[in-house]
């Protein structure tokens, strides 16, 4: 019986290792998913763009940051496009640099894959981690959505042993706190990028890049990491434009307070602040009503934090979202973001008008705490019937605001009366004249 409980001991401890040994492999694994470091640029950092044969651009191009070209200082086509830096040509800025870039190149290269997945990855969402393919090559149409999982550190690299082509009107959209400084393309020999298609991240090429008219590239532009004939051609593309990086919204008692970071910005005029009260259907669309503006920056290559505080808000939930102006009138939208500003007390509110008294109009402001019809009805001092205010469909939890004009009244005591939901309840007003 002892030898029998010994050897099940062993038996016990040998399988109790193994397990040990697997799940350290699984955490090890794990961590090569979410915690990998970002791929340091070194003073390439500073640069839009980098080239080993030279950099060749038409049409009105614009490049936030330095450019060079080394060991074939050739660059063409300044203006008609135009730079936020300086033009190093191939003095030593440049070819430190360059050995900078290729430094980048080969420690991305060298990661190990933690995801081998199909060459197109258009349609896909992806979390952090070093990705390759089996084939060699990336492709994107349609859209890549990038999901940092809300952890501002999260790096995404792509190994493509040969080439990364984007269709036209392709994108790269980020979520949950991805930054494209965290997104690295290693690309074994040439990358081609879609006419205005949107890339997201630095472009570490062994070879050549081609930007075909119209596109944006959030990130950087290298090409010619190990070849010297690698040259990068650039037709009427943008390289670093306004890069929102965060935005956020925090409620505190009835004000929502808003703040938003940018990563670089280009003829920024700045934001229009959006919010949208949810609707019937818990949805937002078609319902903005913009509330502030917030001046940009104009151009810029360093992070800038914007505010915003509303505290016009009062009880459902709320939704936001910025309209990043150019100077040239061109926009976009920024992603939605909610706030809950919390359920109307006891489920039914009526409040008093403001002002009150008044002369010629008061406001009055009403809700329910479910979807149902409401009638807000006016009365004089005597109980008869002057007028509905309102009769309708109304939302839970959504504030509506009625006005009251009262140039055809005559002055003295009224009372309004909401009904919903087979309650009811009464206020007084009065009209000085």
């Amino acid at each position: 019986m002892k030898i029998i409980t010994n050897c099940f001991r062993a038996v016990f401890l040998h399988s109790l290792y193994y397990a040990v040994i697997i799940l350290a492999l699984a955490l090890i694994n794990a961590d090569l998913l979410i915690s990998q470091s970002t791929v340091n640029l070194g003073t390439a950092s500073g640069f839009a763009a980098l080239a080993a044969a030279g950099i060749t651009n038409s049409g009105n191009t614009v490049l936030t940051g330095d450019i060079g070209a080394y060991p074939t200082v050739s660059i063409t086509g300044f203006p008609p496009g135009i730079f936020s830096g300086v033009n190093h040509m191939g003095d030593e800025t440049t070819r430190t640099a360059m050995s900078d870039f290729a430094g980048a190149y080969n420690d991305a290269a060298g990661r190990t894959a933690t995801v081998t997945t199909t060459t197109e990855l258009g349609g896909k969402t992806l979390t952090a981690g070093v990705y390759n393919s089996a084939a060699g090559t990336f492709g994107i149409t349609g859209t890549l959505i990038l999901d940092a999982q809300d952890d501002a550190n999260a790096v995404f690299i792509f190994q493509a042993a040969s080439t990364l082509i984007t269709a036209a009107s392709s994108g790269v959209t980020l979520i949950n706190g991805a930054v494209w400084t965290n997104i690295f393309w290693q690309v074994g020999s040439s990358a081609t990028l879609g006419a205005s298609s949107i890339l997201e991240g630095t472009i570490l090429a062994h070879t050549s890049i081609t930007v075909n008219n119209g596109t944006t590239v959030h990130g950087h532009l290298f090409a010619g990491a190990v070849a010297v004939s690698g040259a990068l051609t650039i037709d009427n593309g943008t390289a670093l434009p306004v890069e929102l990086t965060t935005f956020t919204a925090v409620l505190y008692y009835k004000t929502v307070e808003l703040k938003w970071s940018t990563a670089t910005e280009i003829d920024n005029y700045g934001f229009v602040i959006q919010r949208s009260q949810q609707a019937k259907d818990g949805g937002y669309d078609n319902n903005w009503t913009k509330i502030g503006f917030v001046k940009g920056a104009g151009v810029s290559n360093s992070t800038k934090y914007y505010n915003y505080a509303d505290n016009s808000i009062s009880y459902g939930s709320y939704a936001y979202r910025l309209k990043q102006l150019d100077n040239d009138g061109h926009y976009k939208y920024s992603d939605v973001v909610e706030v809950n500003a919390g359920q109307i007390p006891n489920g039914f509110l009526l409040k008093q008008n403001y002002p009150n008294p008044f002369n010629p109009s008061t406001l009055i402001q009403f809700g329910v705490s479910k979807n149902t019809n409401a009638t807000i009805t006016l009365y004089n001092v005597i109980g008869e019937k002057i007028s509905i205010l309102f009769e309708g469909s109304v939302a839970a939890n959504q504030v509506y605001n009625i006005s009251v004009n009262g140039n055809s009244l005559a002055g003295g005591v009224y009372y309004y009366k909401l009904d919903a939901d087979k309650r009811f309840e009464v206020k007084k007003m009065v009209l000085l004249k």
